[in-house]
C-alpha cells in the first residue's frame, strides 16, 4: 500500500476555490464580506 501525502493547500481548478489542510479534511478558505452600512432609512424599510 502507497503512502501518499497530502498537500497543505491545493486549489479546486472547477471553482477557483482554495482549500487548506485541517486535520484529516481539507476547509475551504473562504470568508465573509463585510456588511454594508444601510443607515436609518434602511434600517425602517426592513420592518
Amino acid at each position: 500500500m502507497e503512502n501518499k501525502e497530502l498537500k497543505e493547500r491545493f486549489t479546486d481548478e472547477i471553482t477557483g476555490i482554495e482549500y487548506t489542510l485541517q486535520g484529516d479534511y481539507y476547509m475551504p478558505n473562504i470568508t465573509i464580506p463585510k456588511a454594508r452600512r444601510i443607515g436609518n432609512i434602511g434600517k425602517n424599510m426592513e420592518d
